[in-house]
């Protein structure tokens, strides 16, 4: 029973590790205070929530929860990097199969059925989650601009990913979007529209700058934004953020009704692709924001 909590615990302690890992992208564009792996990956769970049916949103949401599950290990490995695919991959495969090892069976096969299930791209829900992935990157990217102040200097990450939604949910969604940067080059104006949510930035809570010896990283360090900073530097930023206008998207009338549809949690579960990442433990990198 005692290996078995240590094998707990250190599990706790490496999710816990992606609270402090920022987003690369992020990071080398020279945002302000970037969000870290869990404030993405929070997001993303939190809207697939709203998959519609005949999606099976139970499954969505724990999808969206592992899907960068690795990257407390392996980092966030982009192209610069210069790491091909299958290695990434490997890298990736490696570390999650570790990570589902600490909490024994039945979960840990659960999840790595879902991390490949969302690696592979070849069901419904693995396709609507990767698009949650990048409609959050996007959104992301629109809030900052706003928080700084500077329309369009993220534009990159909007080109990146024309033309890749492969839901009409995220399609709506995206576009929706695309307006209200458009209408709102400097400043989101607030107006919520009958029958939208907001959607708050993941900065609302500031995630705390690691320190030198938080956790063993590599030369790479600086590049992942694992650079030690006192959060009081940050304050203006912050107290900036949270004055921000939420962001907005359209719900659709029947989003959240395939939560639980298909039977109990954790019943059905397979695997799927990871997104984006940063720096951590073995000092490694991810396919990036």
């Amino acid at each position: 029973m005692a290996s078995n909590v240590g094998k707990v615990f250190e599990y706790m302690k490496l999710i816990g590790k992606l609270k402090r890992v920022r987003r690369t992208g992020w990071v080398l564009r020279g945002v302000t205070d970037p969000e870290s792996v869990s404030d993405h990956m929070y997001r993303v769970a939190m809207t697939a929530v709203l998959a519609p049916p005949p999606l099976n949103a139970d499954k969505c949401v724990k999808m969206a929860l592992v899907h960068d599950m690795a990257e407390c290990i392996v980092g966030d490995l982009t192209p610069h990097d210069n790491v091909s695919k299958e290695e990434k991959h490997r890298r990736e495969e490696e570390a999650t199969r570790h990570m589902c090892s600490l909490v024994g069976e039945p979960v840990g096969s659960q999840l790595y059925s879902l991390w490949e299930e969302y690696e592979r791209q070849e069901t419904e829900e693995a396709r609507f989650v990767k698009d949650l992935d990048r409609l959050d990157m996007v959104l992301q990217a629109y809030e900052y601009e706003q928080l700084e102040g500077r329309p369009g200097f993220l534009q990159e990450f909007f080109d990146s990913t024309e033309g890749k939604f492969q839901t009409q949910i995220a399609q709506e969604w995206q576009r929706h979007l695309d307006s209200v940067r458009r209408a709102s080059p400097v400043e989101n104006s607030g107006q919520l529209e009958a029958g939208r949510f907001s959607t708050a930035s993941s900065h609302g809570e500031t995630t705390p700058s690691m320190d030198a010896s938080s956790t063993p990283v590599v030369a790479t360090a600086a590049a992942n934004g694992e650079e030690t900073s006192d959060q009081s530097d940050h304050t203006d930023a912050v107290e900036k953020k949270r004055t921000m206008t939420p962001s907005v998207l359209a719900v659709p009338e029947n989003a959240g009704e395939g939560l639980m549809a298909n039977g109990e949690a954790g019943g059905e579960v397979e695997s799927g692709p990871a997104g984006e990442s940063q720096v951590v433990a073995s000092g490694l990198r991810k396919d990036s924001v």
